[in-house]
């Protein structure tokens, strides 16, 4: 893990006395699960032993290590093996007179105790050698000599394992800020995440340019690098081929934005979930149906777009405008999922200037993305945009092919892809106009309370009442289709008289079909009905020559007030 090689220790082998186990010295400890997970290394394991010995030498107690049993991490037992009393434990090419890991003869006592691994690597009944006294304090468990590898990997361990004031052994828990700005860092030094798959079409990641040119997304400079004898064209056929070239380069570079929406801002924000970050963004909400957008495009590139520049890259000839009928033709069920994302197009902008108003992350984060090179120094809510853009362009750049192509047959086939576009752009303008009248027609219904009109004399004659007192706004339109929808098309305050003398306050709604008469709530906007509603068919409406004032009469099924 750390570079420098490990170091072999071995016990030397001695022919007198009883017989002695002979094994490579703290070489069982790498077969340790917990040392296995650490890294321990044998710069750290003789700072340790060094402290061991010290210990046991303040203590009184003399005793030397041996090698641990197996389940020295669920208890203290003894260790099954120990060296005869008298013999040391030298370390080749080491001084053995006060260096880590040394053992003397003198030192070492019949009656010395053992500690299990837990002490033996820090555990906290281990006295804090700077609380010793000065004559008999351990030394240092990383020696303030030369800067050796056992002494650089003894500082390697020490914040894990050493003694602390504070009592904590483990660095605190990063904060969310912290771990947002870690990731964000590593993306950009070891490039963006992979794409996860609801976002793969036909890459693995961003970096992949290969991909790019399989798609056919790069384009030379000019048209004129791919046709033959363009310096013998006309000007007008020059004109037409730099509004067909237009069109396609501005294709393949919307693409190309398109991907940093997916690639950068949502596949990072995808990935930080994953890790716990920034899961309380909606990713539908902000970004709604983006992925379905860029489909819609890059299959309109490959099927129809890209074969146009492969055919003049072989033949050389001009562009043929024609050619684009196969994509443009069938326009409007090709580019279907525009309907939904220009309808929450609006909402998508607001949730994303709530989240930058009130979420410091994911203004962290978008900040972060805004300054990525792939972005172009565009911000996130221009590229929220570019769709709808994009959608509404496609008209004028046909209608500038359609200004300089001469020949009938290409004209004919041009017509008809503007009138494809131009049917489902004003398709999607209708939509995007019933859904805002439907959010306004929703918004006017919350401000207005219960209908109760009617009052009754008695509780049995209210609660018959209660029955018959609704009224639903947003239901269809009696006597027409149900694509048909009410619609509000003014309110506003007014004075309401009944009779002579009786004036009062009310606040009118008219919509498509029906006037209702409300009175506005105090210290509140809100209103409650105070009148049936009113039929427009059913309504006479007459001036009256006081001015600003009119006169409203309602008609019976006999046509009488």
């Amino acid at each position: 893990m750390f570079g420098p090689k490990w170091r072999r220790w071995d016990l030397p082998t001695h022919s007198e006395g009883p017989p002695v186990l002979h094994y490579p010295r703290f070489q069982h400890l790498l077969d340790e699960p917990f040392v296995r997970q650490l890294s321990v290394t044998p710069g750290f394991v003789a700072a340790r032993i060094q402290l061991y010995n010290s210990q046991a030498e303040i203590s009184g107690v003399p005793s030397q290590l041996a090698k641990p049993n197996r389940d020295f991490g669920h208890g203290t037992e003894e260790a099954s093996q120990s060296k005869p009393e008298g013999q040391g434990y030298p370390v080749d090419g080491d001084d053995t007179h006060g260096q880590p890991g040394c053992r003397t003869s003198e030192q070492s006592g019949s009656g010395r105790q053992r500690k299990n691994m837990n002490e033996f690597l820090g555990d906290a009944r281990i006295p804090n050698p700077d609380l010793l006294p000065p004559t008999a304090a351990a030394p240092s468990p990383v020696p303030n000599g030369p800067d050796t590898r056992k002494n650089r990997a003894a500082s390697r361990f020490s914040g894990f394992f050493g003694s602390s004031n504070s009592g904590s052994s483990f660095p605190r828990e990063l904060d969310k800020t912290e771990q947002l700005e870690a990731k964000l860092q590593s993306y950009g030094l070891f490039g963006l995440p992979r794409l996860p798959e609801q976002l793969r079409f036909d890459q693995d990641s961003w970096e992949d340019g290969e991909e790019e040119d399989e798609a056919g997304l790069r384009m030379e400079d000019s048209w004129q690098q791919i046709i033959q004898g363009a310096e013998t064209l006309t000007r007008r056929q020059c004109h037409q081929q730099e509004a067909i070239w237009e069109l396609l380069q501005t294709e393949a570079s919307y693409i190309k934005k398109l991907k940093v929406i997916t690639d950068l801002f949502l596949c990072c924000l995808l990935n930080l979930q994953d890790s716990g970050l920034l899961c309380e963004v909606e990713a539908e909400r902000l970004f709604s149906n983006i992925q379905e957008i860029i489909r819609v495009h890059r299959l309109l590139w490959r099927t129809v777009m890209a074969p146009i520049l492969e055919k003049a890259r072989m033949s050389q000839n001009l562009l043929n405008p024609t050619d684009l009928s196969a994509g443009f033709k069938t326009f409007g069920s090709r580019f279907q999922p525009y309907v939904r994302y220009c309808m929450e197009e609006e909402a998508c902008m607001e949730y994303m200037r709530n989240l930058l108003r009130q979420n410091e992350l994911f203004r962290l984060y978008v900040t972060w993305a805004e300054k990525h090179k792939q972005c172009n120094r565009l911000k996130l809510s221009d590229m929220l945009v570019k769709p709808h853009q994009r959608l509404t362009k496609y008209p004028l750049l046909l209608k500038s092919v359609l200004k300089k192509t001469e020949d009938p047959e290409g004209r004919e086939a041009v017509v008809g892809m503007i009138n494809a576009v131009e049917h489902f752009i004003n398709h999607v303008n209708s939509r995007m106009r019933h859904h805002q009248e439907q959010q306004l027609l929703a918004t006017t219904v919350n401000r207005i309370d219960a209908y109760e009109v009617v009052e009754g004399s008695t509780d049995e004659v209210d609660k018959i009442l209660k029955e018959f007192q609704r009224l639903d706004l947003t239901g269809p339109i009696p006597g027409t289709s149900r694509e048909e929808t009410r619609q509000l098309l003014l309110e506003g305050p007014l004075k309401m008289r009944e009779g002579r003398d009786s004036k009062m306050d009310v606040y009118c709604f008219l919509f498509t079909d029906l006037f209702l008469i409300t009175k506005p709530a105090k210290k509140a906007e809100r209103t409650r009905v105070v009148r049936q509603p009113l039929l427009i068919d059913k309504l006479v409406c007459r001036a009256l020559r006081d001015p600003g004032s009119f006169l409203l009469i309602y008609l019976n099924e006999f046509g009488s007030a």
